[in-house]
């Protein structure tokens, strides 16, 4: 009778507050003094269970040496009992590139993530987030394991195996024009990871912008009735991709009447005024 258990946490670890008492009885409190009060008939058992969470990155080996003390009036001394566990880790890795880059606007890439486990332990219940961002919209997924939903961004790896890899392509069409940067990141997975710092990747591209300038002359701004007259256009790329299906518009005005025209590239439509 009025039987307490004490258990002091292991360093490093973190009460998760879910301690159960089999069957119920006693008053529950948290570490060290997890119960205090209990009746625990003879011949019988009782069984405390509870969790803690390891919240710092231990190195794979690491042993957490845990001892719990029972004492009561009834017992000539403190009942004392240790486990010793090993701390085993994962050690995830995130890896994201782009194709093609550049891309232009209104252009398709692929995106692919690489989620590779390099631990000595498997990795389970792994969750990565990768969501567009602005100007990339999702057409299709292809992982090789688990889900991806492109509402969330989250790709339901499952377990990776020691010294395995999972991936993920992405398709999606670039809208508007710019950079865009996409990022991958675990975000969620049951071992300690060895080395957080590399659970995310990044992978950048960059949509081809133009300044196109366009200059006009005419070799006599006095002319004469009837008297031909040139008109010179002259458009320039500052730059810094190459613009591609450019389209000029130079419609005449009245009182002037299309004679012929001489395009360094491309054709001139008169009846239109298109170059």
């Amino acid at each position: 009778t009025n039987v307490s258990v004490s258990d002091p946490l292991p360093a490093n670890t973190t009460w998760q507050n879910n301690l159960v008492v089999s069957p119920p009885g006693g008053t529950t409190g948290a570490p060290p003094n997890l119960v205090s009060g209990l009746s625990i008939p003879g011949g019988t058992t009782t069984t405390i269970t509870y969790d803690v969470l390891v919240n710092t990155p231990l190195p794979e080996g690491t042993l957490l040496t845990n001892t719990a003390t029972v004492t009561s009036p009834n017992i000539l001394a403190p009942v004392t009992a240790t486990v010793v566990d090993t701390v085993h880790t994962a050690a995830l890795a995130i890896s994201k590139s782009a194709d093609p880059v550049p891309v232009p606007a209104g252009g398709v890439v692929t995106y692919t993530v690489t989620v590779q486990n390099s631990g000595a332990t498997t990795a389970t219940n792994v969750v990565v987030t990768d969501s567009l961002p602005a100007g990339v919209t999702f057409v299709s997924s292809t992982p090789s394991q688990g889900t991806y939903n492109p509402l969330t961004g989250a790709w339901s790896v499952g377990t990776v195996n020691v010294q395995a890899n999972a991936t993920l392509a992405i398709v999606a069409n670039v809208t508007q024009a710019g950079v865009q940067v996409n990022t991958a990141t675990v975000t969620a997975v049951d071992q300690n990871d060895e080395n957080p710092n590399n659970n995310s990747g990044s992978a950048q591209i960059s949509t081809p912008q133009v300044d196109l300038a366009v200059l006009k002359s005419v070799n006599d701004n006095t002319p004469d009735k009837n008297q031909n007259v040139t008109f010179t256009i002259n458009v320039t790329n500052n730059g810094p991709a190459g613009a591609t299906g450019v389209t000029i518009s130079d419609q005449l005005p009245a009182g002037l009447t299309f004679v012929s025209a001489t395009p360094s590239v491309g054709t001139f439509n008169s009846g239109t005024g298109v170059w």
